[in-house]
């Protein structure tokens, strides 16, 4: 696959961590996901693919090691998008993501504001 193609499956991959972050990926995240993924157009093996992310997945480390600068914020974003910050696994997360990503807090302010979080 392009360059494109592996951004894209890392940024799928990195929203379902995310929503993994606190130990579970429940009905309401995945519908969320979902939803997100079928208004974005989505195809059938695309859905599929997300379907099977969901049930197993991948590692913050794994996300990390796979990144690439050009994305880092793109992938936090991602992330963001993917939860609702809503526990404290969730925060240490994001957190711990940023700080292996690079991102300084502007950075994170930057995607932040342009997602409309606090």
């Amino acid at each position: 696959p392009d360059q494109r193609t592996r951004d894209m499956v890392l940024l799928i991959q990195a929203m379902v961590a995310a929503a993994a972050a606190d130990g579970l990926i429940d009905a309401d995240e995945r519908e969320t996901i979902l939803a997100r993924a079928r208004d974005a157009g989505i195809d059938t093996d695309t859905q599929r693919f997300l379907e099977a992310e969901l049930d197993a997945p991948k590692s913050l480390a794994a996300i990390v090691a796979q990144s690439r600068p050009e994305i880092a914020a793109d992938l936090y974003a991602a992330s963001c998008v993917a939860i609702s910050l809503d526990t404290e696994a969730e925060r240490i997360y994001l957190d711990t993501l940023a700080l292996r990503l690079n991102l300084d807090p502007a950075a994170r302010q930057a995607v932040h504001a342009q997602l409309g979080l606090a």
